[in-house]
């Protein structure tokens, strides 16, 4: 009801029912794990060999968002799908699983699989929340082939590796909004930000990595489906300052590629920004394509350095 008011969610949601702390910490285990492999070993994984971006994210390869650079490396996977069923469908398509790890691909699986569970959940609570009729007026809109991606994140501490950028040095990523549905998040050390009604950054406090609680942040879609009557959540990530790297959990709950979003009649008339709607696959096509052409100016001054494994001249499909 909180949130319905101020039209800005954001909130704690406790998955202990469907995810147990030991899958968290297996994840956790897993994240340092293949972060700690050498550069050398985790290019083998490295995004751009996936048709659909699964994989290794180095450090200064992730999105610019704003023209501001991120410190953050990731490892990124989503529903498995074999080629012959994605049928070349955008953001839709198999993993790749770095084979150094015996466990890596059974337990950090069977956390996106847990997760999927929480996020089908989930759905039907917001349908319930916003007074929907049909309890899965959202969630049939995301089956297997949702663009649903889980990401194992990285934050080196401000004293390594600093781009020397003064209005922008602390960013672990930049301000920006969820293109999904919503996500979850865990996280080992504080350092996200959510931008208040107010105008003012409010840092969200992380829990025990033992809890089982989630951040969940509203995305793109559903504000778009609400008329915004929710508004999808600004955040960003600053990076720690006390030495120590911060690490998170990071479930993205969106759509099938040909979902288009309109406001549902009971929130009146669509508003401008949402009477064409929005489709989910073109909407992340749309800000990666965005993102790119910040990447390239941040290039083009000088402040990001250039990429010691990929080529930077196209846009990157999310």
């Amino acid at each position: 009801e909180e949130s319905r008011a101020t039209g800005l969610a954001c909130f704690y949601l406790d998955a202990g029912s469907i995810v147990p702390k030991e899958s968290i910490a297996r994840g956790y285990e897993n994240l340092k794990a293949f972060h700690g492999l050498s550069d050398e070993v985790k290019v083998k994984y490295h995004s751009t060999r996936s048709r659909i971006s699964r994989g290794w994210v180095p450090l200064f390869e992730e999105p610019a968002y704003e023209q501001k650079v991120s410190h953050v490396e990731a490892f990124d996977l989503g529903m498995e799908v074999s080629e012959e069923d994605a049928a070349g469908d955008p953001g839709i398509g198999p993993n790749v699983w770095p084979s150094e790890l015996k466990s890596f691909r059974k337990e950090v699986y069977g956390l996106y699989q847990e997760l999927t569970d929480v996020s089908d959940v989930l759905f039907r609570i917001f349908a319930h929340a916003l007074e929907l009729e049909d309890l899965d007026s959202l969630g049939r809109h995301s089956t297997t082939k949702a663009r649903s991606v889980m990401r194992l994140l990285r934050y080196p501490p401000e004293t390594v590796q600093v781009v020397v950028q003064d209005d922008g040095k602390d960013i672990g990523i930049s301000a920006h909004t969820d293109f999904e549905c919503f996500t979850l998040i865990h996280q080992s050390a504080k350092g996200l930000q959510v931008l208040g009604a107010d105008g003012r950054w409010v840092e969200v406090p992380p829990l025990p990595d033992s809890d089982t609680s989630f951040v969940v942040l509203i995305g793109d879609m559903l504000e778009c489906w609400t008329n915004g009557e929710l508004l999808a959540t600004p955040h960003r990530v600053v990076r720690p300052k006390d030495g120590r790297e911060r690490m998170s959990l990071i479930r993205f709950n969106g759509l099938d590629n040909d979902t288009l979003v309109l406001p549902f009649p009971k929130f009146g008339k669509p508003k401008p920004k949402y009477e064409r709607g929005i489709r989910q696959g073109d909407h992340l096509q749309e800000a990666a394509d965005k993102a790119q052409k910040n990447t390239e100016r941040l290039l083009e001054k000088g402040d990001l350095p250039p990429s010691k494994y990929s080529a930077q001249n196209s846009a990157k499909t999310l």
